[in-house]
């Protein structure tokens, strides 16, 4: 997931290049799914929604390589869909989760794992807030930075919590 919300790029010219590409993160998130399908219905559900996220994701990297997609109105509309459809699937993989941990009546962390996916929510919008406001880039880009890195922390807690008690082959 964390190519998913890192959004690192590099200005060249007209080109903006993405340092992390959100689509390979959605690869990565479809084998997930699959791993997990079978734990929890939710995730075998998500798939189609994943596979249109990437390639959504897929179109706008391409975008924004050719300057299609500037700091414009169009700019904006993009990003702000771009963050919800981020949200939106993370979002199902802490529902998934949550269905787990209720299923095998084990702990996986999901108080922690929801309460930094509200943080993720609201500091997904850091960037986009600071598009429209003075604030400097930098500033923005760490305090994204770090709560993503939380949110990845409690996740990855989740995981391990997972795994320790359902070793999947």
């Amino acid at each position: 997931m964390a190519f998913v919300f890192f959004n690192f790029s590099l200005m060249v010219g007209v080109w903006n290049v993405g340092l992390f590409p959100s689509f390979v993160g959605y690869f990565f998130i479809l084998k997930g799914l699959t791993e997990l399908s079978g734990l929890s219905l939710r995730f075998y559900k998500m798939t189609p929604t994943v596979l249109l996220v990437g390639a959504f994701s897929a179109m706008m990297y391409v975008m924004e390589l050719f300057g299609a997609v500037g700091t414009g109105v169009l700019g904006h509309i993009m990003f702000l869909i771009s963050i919800n459809l981020a949200l939106y699937v993370s979002y199902g993989f802490v529902m998934g989760i949550q269905d787990i941990e209720v299923h095998k009546k084990q702990d996986l962390n999901l108080t922690q794992l929801f309460f930094a996916w509200k943080v993720l929510a609201v500091g997904a919008f850091v960037p986009f807030v600071a598009r429209l406001t003075p604030t400097p880039e930098i500033l923005t880009a760490v305090i994204s930075f770090a709560i993503v890195i939380y949110f990845l922390f409690a996740f990855d807690k989740s995981r391990r919590l997972l795994y320790a008690n359902n070793p999947i082959e």
